[in-house]
């Protein structure tokens, strides 16, 4: 009787010594949480940003690179992040629904009412960036304050929102024009159809590789309309592999040569930050 138990006992030690040596090697493998539990799907990453440098055609641009970028960083068994481009009221729409796991790249929050970066999980700083204000040589305008622009027509972009020029705009102080996209809208500048437009820095140099003698033709004000900082929005849903993994990119995109790479495509080396904050993460999970 006394054998048998020995014998009944030790074999229930060594299940257990088994069963820990096997929780161990799962954590080890490549993709494994903290808790032990792998990644199952990628989330969804979401963009809105269909103009240059993000999208320069439909197969290509910095928001593609990124991705092609980070998937070839994934663990093995990792399923690879899958994009989509949609209007940012689908985009807005997507993030409200409470099972919302994704990524939304280059945004800043500001543009998503988390100036507290509470409301979601933000990356380091990628990216400096603001919108300068361009006229013609031939009628330059030295904007310093929305007030510059009395009087004037504004080319905009349909469906983004200026929310201190269009108060000025419902007011009759000024004119917007919209255009269907970027290249249409700095088109209609060119030909003196509207008097100033806003263009995000970081698509400067792409367009001045586009439109012959662009520096001869375009002023660019000293001032620009605003600044800030873009980052990597995470959904407060994501799996914990996925968040940490996301944020320690962000931080690792400084000294990546293949990312670095990539910026030069697009002249932006000097907007990208060489060196980063801590990313802001929330308390959840």
């Amino acid at each position: 009787m006394s054998s048998r138990r020995s014998f009944t006992g030790a074999m229930v030690l060594g299940l257990c010594r088994l069963g820990a040596s096997a929780e161990a090697a799962a954590l080890a493998q490549p993709g494994a949480s903290q808790d032990g539990i792998k990644p199952k799907a990628s989330p969804q990453l979401l963009s809105h940003y269909d103009y240059p440098p993000f999208a320069t055609t439909p197969k290509q641009g910095l928001t593609l690179d990124w991705l092609q970028w980070v998937n070839e960083r994934l663990p093995a068994d990792w399923e690879p992040l899958q994009m989509q481009m949609l209007p940012r009221k689908r985009l807005d729409l997507a993030m409200s629904q409470a099972d919302w796991m994704g990524v939304v790249p280059w945004v800043s929050p500001q543009f998503f009412s988390d100036a507290a970066m509470q409301r979601y999980v933000w990356s380091a700083p990628v990216m400096e960036d603001g919108d300068v204000v361009l006229s013609r040589r031939s009628q330059p305008v030295h904007y310093q304050n929305p007030e510059s622009l009395y009087g004037l027509t504004l080319g905009g972009v349909a469906g983004h929102v200026y929310a201190e020029i269009d108060a000025l705009v419902a007011a009759g102080l000024l004119q917007r024009e919209d255009a269907p996209n970027t290249g249409s809208n700095l088109q209609k500048l060119l030909r003196g159809r509207v008097d100033v437009v806003f263009l995000p820095r970081s698509g400067l140099p792409w367009w001045r590789r586009q439109i012959e003698a662009f520096d001869q033709l375009v002023f660019i004000a000293e001032q620009p309309r605003n600044s800030f900082q873009r980052r990597m929005l995470l959904a407060p849903r994501l799996p914990k592999p996925w968040r940490e993994f996301l944020l320690q990119a962000a931080l690792d995109m400084p000294s990546d040569p293949g990312w670095q790479l990539a910026l030069s495509r697009y002249g932006l080396q000097t907007l990208a930050l060489k060196k980063h904050s801590e990313a802001h993460t929330p308390t959840w999970g």
